[in-house]
């Protein structure tokens, strides 16, 4: 119950319902926060289009340690890639290609 009451509360008192801040919100609220919101980025709405994964992650990155713990942003972006996974790419030679796989120790060099 506490993940699911607290996950739009962000680290800098700005979020709800209760505009918690820091380690006042709960670390698994923490998460799924991070987690709901790049999934908000990357997934179309009615009055928006979507960011790509890369956008998205940049985002996030630069909302690091205001919106959200920098720590616990930089462990997200680890876990996913820098371009995740179904990212579309331009590659060095001017192709297109889409990320289908990802390397924690080589972040900028996906498959």
């Amino acid at each position: 119950m506490t993940v699911v009451q607290n996950h739009r509360e962000r680290h800098n008192g700005s979020g709800f319902p209760q505009g918690l801040k820091g380690d006042r919100i709960p670390l698994l609220a923490k998460v799924a926060g991070i987690a709901e919101f790049f999934e908000s980025l990357i997934t179309p709405r009615e009055t928006r289009d979507s960011l790509t994964p890369a956008k998205a992650v940049s985002m996030l990155y630069e909302m690091r340690n205001i919106e959200f713990q920098d720590d616990l942003v930089e462990a997200f972006i680890k876990a996913i890639g820098v371009y995740p996974t179904g990212s579309l790419v331009e590659l060095s030679d001017g192709q297109r290609d889409i990320v289908i796989s990802h390397s924690p120790e080589r972040r900028l060099w996906p498959s």
